[in-house]
């Protein structure tokens, strides 16, 4: 696939500029897989926009119907869903961003803190009006160390933005 002129103009422009995908084309994965559900074969399709590092149209549907569609009927029932569409067609970049908290009782309360403190550092910063967004997941082994000499964890987390 070829990414129009303009796309690509669009993808070098700064993080505010928005790309008309109607008509352009861009990088795409597909992905279909055979899953479990229960005791029932779902046959899942996944669209990918890799720059974007976006999953953003899911459809499932039965293995029956997914032979319908191999011989060539259009049209075919199956459930979709459709996210991150306000990615597709831009650019993913992400760093890692290091900052402090105090220490909490339990680890909701610890991620809410991590997450509420990686905004006030991005706006401290000037990274929130470039675009950058906390990724609040913190789910690696990494993301809180205790910090015996000042007793406050160290928050290492990564932040992201599409341009």
């Amino acid at each position: 696939m070829e990414i129009s002129k303009e796309a690509m103009a669009a993808r070098k422009m700064n993080h505010q500029a928005t790309i008309p995908l109607h008509g352009n084309k861009i990088p795409m994965k597909l992905t279909i897989s055979k899953i479990q559900c229960g005791s029932e074969n779902i046959v899942e399709i996944t669209m990918y926009d890799d720059d974007a590092n976006a999953n953003f149209a899911t459809m499932q549907m039965t293995p029956n119907d997914f032979a319908i569609c191999l011989m060539g009927l259009a049209r075919v029932k199956g459930v979709g869903t459709v996210r991150d569409l306000e990615h597709v067609g831009k650019k993913h970049e992400n760093k890692s961003i290091t900052y402090s908290i105090l220490p909490h009782s339990n680890i909701e309360n610890k991620i809410r803190t991590a997450r509420t403190e990686g905004e006030a550092e991005l706006k401290k910063l000037g990274m929130d009006k470039e675009g950058w967004v906390i990724d609040d997941n913190f789910n690696s082994q990494n993301s809180f160390n205790s910090n015996q000499e000042n007793g406050t964890y160290t928050v290492n987390a990564t932040i992201r933005r599409w341009v």
